[in-house]
């Protein structure tokens, strides 16, 4: 007998077109331990025809019918499948080479060689119809699944969903499936600039300058968009968020109000009307429609004081429901208030939101002026302009200045 560990080439062997059925002579098959899924050529014809099943040392049964011309006495070769599967290096390859091929039917491969790839197939010895071609391949182990190819497009983590703006509405209010994905920090089927339609519980203002969207005490949807997945870059409590969690912001607006009664800067961000009094009734109104426990707490570096026109005084400001967004947080840079320096601790709450850097039409869409925090300069606050652009504002205006709160959804 010869070396198994190599092709098998020992005896002669007959096969008849139409026929599965191969035998040999002085052959030792089945004592040679050949496999099932190993290969065989006849007469150094290059085709290779899968073997389904080693009857004994002198049968074999094919795959699918030998289309050949009839042998008898024939040289042939097995090419050996140690595992019964092909060896990884070859199977990545083929699995390539048949996504290749699926993809260029009856296009590129035509165009090449004047035949489809099942028409190749055909030629190849395969007998069935196009369906069990594809089938065969499928069954063979020798196919790869679109989600395979696609695996690095299916990663479910914070980094791989804020590379992908999809625009999805994701229901009516958030569902403890929802809320479990962001927790566990996989964040699946959850990606910036998509939104939920949620209305926001019927409420009364107290104060004569907030008008709301429709009737008073009434309630109201509003878009609330997914900014990022674990995108804010701040503080709770004077230690780094370590809880998982998506920034939602709405371009409606809760309300519109002015950042104070008077024309002035004075305090800057928390010392304005908006941080003392406004923001406590758009938080209220926030936890009513998200519900509290949906709502992660977080604290930031916020401007307190103002000189010349300049913000020049900072301070920690924990367990914050909502805030106004920064210039850095919409444009990924300072614009109006480029001269304002940024103090000790400017690095936080200052990195572009990944839905605005995927997709500024998502700025262009608000509805008014979505006021920000950022002093611009003396008597004025920075704030979004009806395009989209970056513009500011009298700190006392009433042209439609739109209350846009951030906030941490888990």
């Amino acid at each position: 007998m010869s070396n198994y560990t190599r092709w098998f080439r020992d005896g002669t062997i007959g096969a008849t077109p139409g026929s599965k059925e191969i035998t040999g002579s002085g052959t030792y098959w089945k004592s040679a331990g050949l496999n099932p899924g190993d290969m065989l050529e006849v007469n150094n014809s290059g085709v290779l025809l899968e073997i389904a099943s080693i009857n004994s040392d002198t049968s074999i049964t094919l795959a699918n019918a030998y289309q050949g011309t009839a042998v008898t006495g024939a040289a042939y070769a097995i090419v050996r499948n140690f595992t019964a599967t092909m060896p990884s290096k070859i199977a990545a390859q083929t699995a390539e080479l048949l996504g290749d091929f699926r993809k260029y039917i009856d296009t590129d491969m035509e165009r090449l060689t004047g035949k489809s790839a099942y028409e190749i197939a055909k030629l190849h010895g395969f007998t069935g119809t196009e369906s069990e071609w594809l089938e065969s391949l499928k069954a063979a182990g020798e196919w790869t699944t679109l989600n395979n190819r696609t695996e690095p497009l299916t990663y479910h983590n914070a980094g791989a969903h804020n590379s992908i703006y999809r625009g999805k509405n994701l229901g009516s209010t958030i569902t403890a499936e929802q809320s479990a994905a962001i927790r566990n920090g996989t964040f699946k089927d959850i990606y910036p600039g998509d939104y939920w339609s949620i209305p926001v519980p019927a409420y009364s203002w107290t104060d004569s300058e907030d008008v709301v969207h429709e009737e008073e005490g009434t309630s109201y949807n509003l878009q609330w968009y997914v900014m990022g997945c674990n995108a804010f870059f701040a503080k709770k409590n004077n230690y780094n968020i370590v809880s998982n969690h998506v920034v939602v912001w709405s371009t409606m607006g809760l309300f519109t109000a002015s950042m104070n009664d008077s024309f002035t800067t004075e305090g800057g961000y928390v010392g304005s009307k908006m941080f003392k009094t406004h923001l406590l009734r758009a938080a209220a109104a926030i936890k009513a429609t998200f519900g509290e426990e949906h709502i992660l707490l977080h604290g930031d570096w916020l401007c307190n004081a103002v000189t010349d026109g300049l913000e020049s005084g900072w301070g920690w400001f924990d367990d914050r429901v909502c805030d106004l967004m920064s210039e850095e947080m919409i444009f990924g840079r300072r614009v109006q208030s480029y001269k304002s320096p940024y103090g000790t601790n400017g690095q936080h709450g200052r990195t572009q939101f990944p839905a605005f850097a995927l997709d500024t039409k998502l700025i262009q869409n608000v509805m008014g002026y979505p006021l920000l925090r950022d002093v611009a300069r003396s008597n004025y606050f920075a704030c979004i302009s009806f395009n989209g652009g970056s513009s500011s504002i009298e700190a006392h205006s009433m042209n439609n200045p739109l209350v846009c709160p951030f906030f941490l959804v888990h």
